[in-house]
Parts: structure tokens; sequence; C-alpha cells
């Protein structure tokens, strides 16, 4: 991985990072888990707008409709609810 790729050189090197929507499930073998809660922790530190959802099921590409939990489906009325509360839509 290169170094600037990592969650301490993205946000230590950018200071103006736009609000984020992180999902995650916990057996996702390509992204792990722990990698997308240090990366929120980070950006959180750095006051930027985000929300965080970790899924006990799902593996890695959920959002394509190729879940296996049940309630990973779910992810998009919570990603709608966050666009609202964030002020991106009505």
């Amino acid at each position: 991985m290169r170094e600037d790729l990592t969650a301490e050189g993205i946000v230590e090197e950018n200071d103006a990072l736009p609000p984020m929507f992180f999902m995650n499930a916990l057996d996702d073998r390509l992204t792990p888990a722990d990698r997308c809660i240090e990366f929120f922790k980070r950006i959180h530190e750095k006051g930027v707008p985000s929300e965080l959802h970790l899924y006990s099921q799902g593996g890695h590409g959920f959002d394509l409709g190729e879940s296996k939990g049940a309630s990973t489906p779910m992810w998009k009325e919570s990603f709608v609810a966050w666009l609202a509360d964030t002020g991106f839509i009505r």
C-alpha cells in the first residue's frame, strides 16, 4: 500500500475533507472493518462530518445487492437519512 493512501496520510495531508458516510461489514475480507473504523476515528477527530455503519454480515460489495445479512440492505435508508441530516437533500 502506498504510504499516502493510509488513513493517516489522507487525513493529515488534507485540510478540507468532504462529509463522509461509511458502511462496512465485519466479515469483509477485502476491506477489514478495523481499517474503516480507524479512518472514521481520524476524520471524526479532525471534525469532518461523518457517519459510520457496521454490519455483522455482508462481505465485500453488499451495496451491490449481494448481501448475506438481513440488516445490510437497510444501508440505503440510513444513507438517505444522513443526506437529509447533513443538508444535502430535503
